[in-house]
């Protein structure tokens, strides 16, 4: 919408959206997709072959049950063999993402068996609604009063050289232990952590100071993974890397959207489970940000990233931590 701020990496891909292709046409780096087939790589040919239905000559749908051969389990047994591999294939060649999407559909869809068979005039055992009647976490006033607390003490705060100049310098000693030189607030040097520009504020605009404590958070509570993660964001070129910084930022901003009351079903079971993480404890959305963060540097090595991929890798981290999320999620561990 018009008031939605512009992340770091979106500001990255408008300025590299239209570029020429060898035939010299323009071409869209970040792919389309329908929503309901998002991320489905599959044509529906293949699909229909794995559960067994074909087209006759005729139109006429069959299965593979229909033209086996009767008389002799061997006939039938490798029919079996036949759709246990392609299912085998299909797992093998499936991307996370889409992992993590069907998993979603299918808890939104055990969640839905309760209602349906009370509808049909069945009772179902407790012990089954207990397990599948729920379509994520729910929330008591008390941690709705935690949560709200720590958004109104957390979010929507600018970062301004002026009063965060200090926590923004120690995120720079921590990031380059022993190094001599220390960057002044407007300087080229605020590249090597991964910033856009020359001023971190800048980017910092997204999600404001809150990015900065996860970044230092990051830093300071797990130095090693820290080190590990930013130092393989400089790849061979620029094409292999990915800012350090503006990642942290991206993943602070969804995190955060993760806090907003929606009319999303899926949406408010995450903000739900964050509202629980938040009342056995207040640095647990900092630990979540490095859980996410992890997770995003595992998806970047996993697919080979690209500096023009990371909006599909980043689109995979809100499918994993929405999914996640979703269920009663009490701790970061």
């Amino acid at each position: 919408s018009k008031g939605d701020p512009i992340l770091p990496f979106e500001a990255m891909a408008l300025r590299h959206r239209h570029h020429k292709d060898d035939g010299g046409g323009s071409r869209d780096p970040v792919e389309v997709v329908d929503d309901d087939h998002k991320g489905m790589s599959r044509d529906d040919d293949e699909g229909d072959q794995l559960l067994g239905h074909h087209s006759s000559s005729g139109g006429v749908a069959t299965t593979n049950s229909d033209r086996t051969p009767s008389g002799g389990d061997s006939a039938e047994a490798t029919t079996l063999s036949a759709y246990v591999g392609n299912m085998g294939d299909l797992l093998r060649n499936m991307d996370m993402q889409d992992v993590y999407r069907y998993w979603s559909q299918l808890r939104d869809w055990l969640a839905d068996v309760p209602r349906v068979a009370q509808a049909m005039g069945y009772t179902l055992p407790a012990s089954l609604t207990d397990m599948i009647g729920m379509r994520g976490p729910t929330m008591t006033d008390e941690q709705l009063a935690v949560l709200e607390e720590w958004v109104a003490e957390n979010t929507g705060k600018p970062y301004t050289h002026e009063e965060h100049w200090d926590m923004l310098l120690r995120l720079w000693e921590v990031s380059f232990p022993g190094h001599e030189d220390k960057p002044q607030e407007h300087d080229p040097l605020w590249k090597r952590l991964g910033f856009q520009g020359t001023d971190p504020a800048t980017d910092f605009r997204a999600a404001g100071v809150l990015s900065v404590k996860c970044l230092l958070h990051f830093a300071q509570s797990y130095p090693d993974r820290y080190q590990e993660m930013m130092t393989r964001t400089h790849g061979k070129s620029a094409e292999e890397s990915y800012p350090f910084a503006c990642a942290g930022i991206n993943v602070a901003f969804l995190l955060v959207s993760y806090t907003s009351r929606s009319n999303d079903p899926d949406t408010e079971a995450a903000r739900a489970s964050i509202a629980r993480l938040l009342e056995r404890s207040k640095e647990s959305f900092y630990d979540l940000f490095v859980v996410c963060m992890l997770a995003l540097d595992q998806e970047w090595v996993r697919q080979n990233g690209t500096y023009m991929r990371f909006p599909m890798i980043m689109q995979a981290i809100k499918d994993r931590s929405k999914a996640c999320l979703k269920g009663n999620a009490t701790s970061v561990d």
